[in-house]
Formats: C-alpha cells, structure tokens, sequence
C-alpha cells in the first residue's frame, strides 16, 4: 500500500474526559480531583499523526503527543486568544523530534517504522517528500470558530477595531445573535445587553456578552 501524505490531528481534551482518564488509570479519588484542578488551569490538547494511503484509508501512527496552553486567569480566557493559526504552529511543534541534534521538521525514520509496524513500506526519504497537513476535530474548529465570533461582536459592540471575521454566517434579529458555519450548524447563540458598556474595561475585569 502506497502512502500518499502525512498529517497531525489534534482535538482538545474535556474536563469529564480527563477525570475519566486518571479514573480508569487508577488515581486514587483525593488525588483525582487535585489534578483536575491544575488541568483546568490550562487548555489541553492531543495530538495524533497519520498516514493518507492512496485507497483513501487514513492509518493512525501513534496517539502519545500533546500539548497545553495557558496564561489567563481561567481557561474560557485562553480560549480567548486562541486561534487555528496558532494551534497550527504548536501542533507543528509537538511533533518535532526528540532529537536535538537534527535539522529534521519531522522524525522520518521512526515514522517509516510505524508505517512498517502496521505493513506499510515507505523509507524515510520517501515520506520527507509527501505533503505534510494539520487537521483539527470538528468541534475543536467550532470551538476556536466560536469565541473568534463573540470577540469579533464584542468588538464592533465596543467600538473597538474589528480585526478578521472567521467564514461564519451572523443572523442578528434585535438584541439577538446567532452564529452558524456556511453549512449551517449552529455555533452560537449571543444575546447583546443594551445596558452594557461594551467599550469600558476595568482592570482586572472583563465585559462580556450575555450567552444564551
């Protein structure tokens, strides 16, 4: 079987989904419940790498990488300043190799041997060749979609600069938002507070928008 391209998916990981983790790991609870609030400190991420196979099978490598941000006072912040271009370039980095030495973007012989595990040949020089693409979860899109979308209406309720739109449609009726993918899923929903003062921002507090 031929590999046509490689590639790194990442999603983001839950707080339910951690504790599940550590639960079925063994953690006693007392400590369970103390690594769950250093997680929810940060923003947590997994990263798989793949293979596309040229009978557009897609064979997951290895699932063991990952990532965290953090740098606000609670993660809903983070996620604030979080975007596709962003996570693009952390997720390129978590999956640099180990090797200090190398000038390699990728560890190509240990994934020819992980594509040889699963009886797939390729040598390391012919996957230094192949197309290298990012992908993310569906809801990890939707997610970084979203409050992309409630800053950028936050933003124009404020006065303040717009900055980029992210490719979402808006129905505004009234004081209500919603926001939808050009497919029309259903992202958001805001509702606009016309007591607010969008454009005030004490220190040390943040405006927000009301959501539904």
């Amino acid at each position: 079987m031929t590999v046509v391209g490689l590639g790194a998916w990442c999603d983001f990981v839950t707080e339910d989904e951690y504790r599940q983790r550590l639960v079925r790991d063994g953690w006693p609870a007392d400590e369970v419940e103390n690594l769950v609030e250093d997680f929810k400190r940060g923003v947590s991420f997994v990263v798989h790498e793949f293979a596309e196979l040229a009978d557009g099978r897609r064979l997951t490598l290895h699932e063991e990488r990952g990532f965290t941000t953090s740098g606000g006072p609670a993660p809903s912040d983070q996620w604030r300043y979080l975007t596709l271009e962003h996570l693009e370039r952390d997720v390129r980095t978590t999956v640099l190799p180990d090797d200090d030495d190398t000038q390699d973007e990728h560890p190509w012989e240990w994934l020819a041997g992980l594509l040889h595990v699963h009886g797939v040949e390729a040598t390391a020089e012919e996957l230094r060749l192949l197309p290298y693409d990012v992908v993310f979860s569906e809801r990890l899109r939707a997610r970084v979609v979203a409050d992309a979308v409630g800053n950028f209406i936050a933003r124009a309720a404020s006065g303040g600069p717009l900055g980029s739109l992210p490719s979402v449609l808006v129905l505004v009726a009234d004081l209500d938002v919603r926001v939808l993918t050009e497919d029309g899923e259903l992202l958001r929903e805001l509702t606009l507070d016309p007591s607010r003062d969008y454009q005030r921002r004490p220190k040390g507090g943040n405006d927000v928008l009301r959501q539904s």
